[in-house]
């Protein structure tokens, strides 16, 4: 009786366990990698469809005409090549080229043309969190790269130009990084940001953009650093109602109607060792802007204007700035009180090195 019994456990064991590594071998399916064109006709969005969490899709060279909707969770979308041997451009241009709504999507390698229509995107992430967008050229699209609702995403070593807005779009979204992208010739502003918060924008290039380089709408404690910018239409960088963000180590120069650093309505922003030469208007100006730390910066050669200008702006702390050969003042303030102005460097202006108005 003893032996049977024993027989039995063993028995009832072995099952058990099988019954366990079997389930794990179906749970842990591995990833796959997935190929365009496969057998010559899949088509990007077909491999997208046929994708599950996980998988890659590699894109062979060629020119795609297609509009893609990415809602596959966790997926890797690429390239073999790169940008200038994998084109996707939109077969209708009233709609998004990549449309992702899901999240950990990582995309590269890709030149994105052609969603012309109004508020249409070469790539737009909406409700997409923890993606990345590496490596892309966006050109010929309303929006370049427009993310909506989209947090914690990385944008990155991207080109976005000659799009009919902005190169790159927040919207409601915040926590996200900016990096190393090439913002140029956008009918508007290279980078634009409304009511998104907490965003490093670092080391991108902006020129010759029709509105803004860094443009900022009712958004706050941002991070703008170490970016150039130059011979934007209207102002290099620019604050609308957008508190407590640090903009530190930018070299803006040559705007071509405004200001180096222009805010208005605008308080509690750092703005701090930033290079700021030959600007149209002044190379930092304030108005109706308060409490903002404005220090160690080179605010010189100012066009027509001056090197630092606040009007109906109070509370700011001017200290350490070097204000040289602006063609009207060094500093100049109007209406404005209870400012601190202290340690800075104001010569060779054409008009005074500081003047007060009431």
């Amino acid at each position: 009786m003893k032996n049977k019994r024993n027989r039995f456990w063993k028995i009832s064991v072995f099952v058990i366990l099988f019954a366990t590594l079997a389930f794990i071998s179906i749970g842990c399916a591995s990833a796959d990698t997935i190929y365009v064109p496969e057998g010559g006709n899949q088509t990007i969005q077909q491999a997208v469809d046929n994708a599950t969490a996980g998988d890659t899709i590699t894109v062979g060279d060629g020119i795609y005409t297609e509009n893609v909707d990415v809602d596959v969770a966790n997926l890797t979308l690429k390239s073999e090549n790169g940008s200038v041997s994998t084109i996707v451009q939109a077969a209708n241009s009233s709609v998004t080229v990549f449309s992702i709504t899901a999240d950990y999507v990582n995309i590269s390698g890709f030149a994105v043309q052609n969603a012309t229509g109004s508020g249409k995107a070469g790539i737009r992430l909406e409700n997409a969190d923890h993606c990345t967008v590496l490596n892309i050229s966006v050109s010929n699209n309303y929006y370049g790269i427009k993310l909506k609702s989209s947090d914690n995403n990385s944008i990155s070593n991207n080109n976005a130009s000659n799009n009919k807005e902005t190169g790159i779009t927040l919207k409601y979204s915040n926590n996200n990084i900016v990096f190393d992208n090439t913002l140029s010739s956008n009918t508007h502003s290279g980078i634009g940001m409304k009511v998104s918060h907490n965003n490093n924008i670092t080391g991108n290039t902006l020129s010759s953009n029709n509105h803004n380089g860094v443009g900022m709408r009712n958004s706050n404690y941002n991070t703008i650093t170490r970016n150039t910018l130059l011979s934007n239409n209207h102002s290099n960088i620019y604050l609308n109602s957008s508190n407590y963000n640090t903009i530190s180590d930018n070299n803006a120069s040559n705007s071509i109607m405004y200001n180096g650093i222009g805010m208005r309505d605008s308080s509690y922003n750092n703005i701090t060792g930033n290079m700021l030469l030959s600007n149209n208007h002044s190379e930092i100006w304030l108005n109706a802007s308060h409490n903002n730390i404005i220090s160690n910066n080179n605010a010189s050669n100012s066009v027509m204007y001056n090197g630092i200008g606040m009007k109906n702006s109070n509370y700011n702390n001017i200290t350490g700035n070097t204000l040289l050969s602006n063609n009207h003042n060094g500093f100049w303030m109007e209406n404005s009180t209870n400012n601190t102005i202290n340690g800075n460097i104001a010569s060779n202006n054409n008009h005074s090195g500081i003047c007060i108005v009431d």
